[in-house]
């Protein structure tokens, strides 16, 4: 068999590559890989079933009770991001930003002292409770919870983009707990 000079124009520069990006792409690999899951659950709701309406605009709005498991005894933080991705215009809306949260999860609406309440899509630092268009789909609230290796130093009212990036490579481990919520044609 002959090997045609073409072929080995285009072959060995691909074998090349890949043979210095193989160790790269593996590390990257590997770096997801330390990221353990941790397990986020409320006692209001279950993971992709509807949030009760007094956790949203239709009720009282009062930030649900969340339970965390398999925090690594290593977290010096937990952080919190809640969004809902499923706004009309393709964009993602943040209803909660939140860090030094306890390991074991927070309770319903009170929240302990010394947590912090990063900025929302409405410019609060504050939760604020599902309310997609009356009348539309249901929307997914995705609830996503970071054991972070470090203290969280931002200051109050970060935005969730600012939170992300302290997150960013100190990650621990992370989960993540979805509700869902439809208002009815008449907003409730």
């Amino acid at each position: 068999m002959r090997i045609r000079p073409a072929f080995l124009l285009v072959a060995i520069p691909v074998l090349v590559v890949g043979a210095l990006a193989g160790p790269s792409f593996a590390g990257s690999m590997a770096e997801k890989s330390k990221v353990k899951k941790l397990t986020v659950t409320s006692a209001a709701f279950s993971n992709n079933k509807a949030i009760p309406s007094g956790f949203t605009c239709d009720g009282s709005s009062a930030s649900p009770p969340l339970k965390f498991r398999n925090i690594p005894k290593a977290a010096k933080d937990v952080a919190l991001i809640m969004t809902d991705p499923d706004l009309p215009s393709g964009g993602t809306f943040v209803h909660w930003v939140a860090w030094h949260l306890p390991k074991s999860g927070v309770p319903e609406q009170t929240l302990p002292a010394g947590i912090v309440q990063g900025e929302n899509s409405i410019g609060n630092a504050a939760y604020a409770g599902p309310c997609p268009p009356a009348g539309s789909q249901p929307h997914h609230y995705v609830f996503n919870v970071y054991a972070v290796s470090k203290q969280i130093t931002l200051p109050p009212g970060a935005s969730a983009d600012e939170l992300r990036a302290a997150i960013k490579g100190n990650a621990l481990a992370q989960g993540t707990l979805t509700g869902t919520y439809q208002r009815g044609a008449g907003g409730q």
